[in-house]
């Protein structure tokens, strides 16, 4: 084998890990290790997810002014003694127990019985009715049935959450299975979405971008490692690209019914889709090649080497 050959298996499967491992670090990194600032309603669909979420720290109020004092010429009248406090349970209990006594049926003839009896309905929340309905509640936190899981809402967030920069991806993948556009069809299947799956799917592509990144820089289990990342390129450019034209409304603007529009050529309308296609088919190209130079599979595993044609028979 010439030079020329073996630098040409050598020298550009050496170059496509170069640009797969700068492009894939880069995103795994981001998506793990930075953040994003999201509003309440996507907040609200992360918390829905699972997601832990720490609301914004609300500043205190500033204190009040105080009272001003009151003039010479203004009487003043001594507030009455405040009752000692009681521990609540105590105080419901001992409500209670009275309540019941006034209620037992009692000797007729026994002039202790001639004070009035409270009614178990007394208007303005009289002793008899706090006594039972105190002790019923009591009774229903110990009885109840177990609490529903929490469905939150934008209302749940005062304002712009701080979030991991992974949960953007979450974030897509739900637009993909809920599209907002009238005719538009969801773009991945229901399992996709139960639950905590969009957020587990998102953590899942930011390691796979990182971890393969590595991976193919250094050389190791390179076929591997670069047909999990044309996975991955193949999935992003289906939701965000390809997807949303042939699932979306029909009056949808594209060019051949599964690119973008032309839109005379505009870099802003392409730049995405043209990344991702760009970076698909360098893992696939890598995929069906060899590791080339420098690359930790040919000290490992040996380097392949070509068969040897037979000697032609006499």
């Amino acid at each position: 084998m010439m030079i020329r050959d073996k630098l040409a298996l050598s020298i550009p499967p050496l170059l496509l890990r170069l640009v797969l491992a700068a492009t894939f670090i880069w995103a795994g990194y981001g998506k793990i290790f930075s953040t994003i600032t999201i509003d309440p309603e996507q907040a609200a669909i992360l918390a829905n997810m699972g997601v832990s979420i720490t609301p914004p720290t609300i500043d205190p109020l500033p204190d009040a002014p105080a009272d001003p004092a009151p003039t010479p010429d203004t009487p003043t009248e001594p507030l009455p003694e405040a009752d000692p406090p009681r521990d609540a349970v105590d105080r419901v209990l001992e409500d209670a127990e009275d309540d019941r006594r006034r209620h037992e049926p009692q000797d007729a003839d026994d002039p202790a019985n001639d004070e009035d009896v409270i009614d178990d309905e007394a208007p303005d929340g009289g002793v008899g009715a706090f006594a039972h309905g105190a002790f019923l509640m009591l009774a229903q936190d110990g009885d109840g049935d177990e609490a529903t899981e929490k469905i939150y809402t934008s209302a749940d967030f005062t304002g712009p959450v701080v979030v991991r920069q992974v949960y953007s991806v979450a974030l897509t993948l739900h637009r993909a299975g809920h599209p907002e556009a009238d005719g538009a069809q969801p773009l991945i299947p229901d399992w996709m979405l139960d639950d905590s799956r969009p957020a587990q799917l998102a953590w899942a592509a930011g390691l796979t971008e990182l971890i393969c990144g590595v991976l193919v820089l250094i050389g190791l289990l390179t076929r591997l490692s670069a047909l999990a990342l044309a996975g991955t390129m193949a999935m992003a450019l289906w939701v965000t690209s390809i997807g949303p034209i042939v699932f979306g409304p029909a009056d949808t603007a594209s060019f051949l019914g599964v690119l973008p529009p032309l839109e005379n050529f505009s870099p802003q309308a392409w730049n995405m889709w043209l990344w991702q296609f760009a970076l698909l088919l360098s893992a696939l190209a890598l995929v069906f090649s060899r590791p080339g130079l420098l690359a930790l599979d040919g000290l490992l595993f040996g380097a392949r080497r070509p068969h040897s044609k037979p000697a032609p028979a006499k």
